[in-house]
């Protein structure tokens, strides 16, 4: 019998295409409304959130900065007790929760309520949270009752959406890209399922693991380390490349193991000569891929995902990269999504 978190991976190339539809159509609507809101900021750009919902929005940040749009994304419980007094009425803040209950996402919405226009991005739009937007955008992911999935590449997506509809309105284009991701992520189910038992064993007796990128794909690197934590128990910590070079490269070695996401922009290539390093030095490195083969095949298992820019290989990776926490997590006597001590809402500070 399959596990939530089973049949949730299983679902998530239709809901990020049940998003592109919504968008589309009759969500279009709301983009447009978003865009409104941007034009008539005169202050600061904010993201805030909990967990996935906090980090999230680094898939878009690049993409805002080349336009010239300087976007500070904040934790939503550090925001809350020490950075509240910075948020000022000129400032547009988006705040991003899936089930719009996160304790301090609403406390911040509640305390900014007539401070600033609020965006809200979550998937129940009946929640605490919706209530305190300006704007609701929905995630349209469905139901999800085990570690995010579903609602993880839906806010990718949709992250991505608003900032191509702020930066250069080509949105037609935004959402073939991201229905090509869709079937990218389909396809490791199926034909690609292979390269995940691949990767699993490079990564075999894993207790400690590095995720490194640069660029939009910090937010897989970042996931990867919050759902290894939460899924799998095993100590996990994400950082840009250029901050691994600073001290923790001293990690390096025999029984270090690294899952490195490989940008195709200008960055690529700094990653792949410290993915060279690494490999050299004994880390096992599993890398996924921007376009095509990059990496040397004695160096890392690569994942390639052709035809995909930056801003959408964290969401063509996010299936192989959730099946292979389900089966590191089950080689080590563990159900993924079977919470020990939290829930799938945290409600407590």
């Amino acid at each position: 019998m399959k596990t939530d978190f089973q049949c949730e991976i299983e679902e998530q190339g239709e809901a990020l295409r049940n998003l592109i539809s919504f968008y589309g159509q009759e969500g279009n609507r709301l983009l447009k409304k978003w865009k409104k809101m941007l034009s008539k900021m005169y202050g600061n750009l904010l993201f805030s959130g909990m967990g996935t919902s906090f980090f999230s929005p680094l898939i878009i940040k690049p993409l805002l900065a080349s336009r010239g749009i300087m976007a500070s994304i904040y934790e939503a419980g550090e925001l809350l007790h020490y950075e509240l007094k910075a948020v000022h009425k000129k400032d547009l803040i988006v705040l991003i929760s899936q089930s719009g209950e996160s304790i301090e996402t609403c406390k911040v919405a509640e305390k900014l309520k007539n401070t600033c226009p609020i965006v809200v991005i979550v998937n129940n739009e009946d929640s605490t949270l919706a209530g305190y937007g300006d704007l609701v955008l929905p995630m349209v992911a469905g139901e999800e009752k085990s570690i995010t999935t579903k609602t993880y590449t839906n806010t990718l997506g949709l992250l991505n959406m608003m900032g191509v509809t702020a930066v250069c309105d080509n949105l037609e284009k935004e959402l073939n890209n991201l229905k090509e991701a869709s079937f990218q992520m389909d396809s490791f189910l199926e034909s690609r399922a292979e390269e995940v038992d691949f990767a699993v064993k490079k990564l075999e007796n894993v207790n400690v693991i590095n995720f490194l990128s640069r660029g939009p794909s910090m937010a897989g690197a970042f996931q990867g380390a919050l759902t290894f934590m939460e899924g799998a128990r095993i100590t996990a910590l994400a950082m840009p490349c250029g901050s691994f070079r600073h001290g923790s490269f001293e990690l390096v070695r025999e029984g270090h193991h690294a899952i490195v996401y490989v940008p195709s922009s200008q960055t690529g290539r700094l990653v792949i000569k410290m993915i060279s390093e690494m490999t050299n030095k004994g880390s096992r490195i599993v890398a996924f891929s921007a376009n095509t083969i990059r990496i040397k095949r004695n160096e890392a298992f690569e994942i390639t995902f052709p035809k995909t820019n930056d801003r959408h290989l964290p969401i063509a990776a996010a299936t192989p990269q959730e099946l292979m926490l389900d089966k590191i997590a089950s080689l080590r006597g563990l159900t993924c999504g079977i919470f020990q001590y939290g829930s799938k809402i945290t409600k407590v500070e």
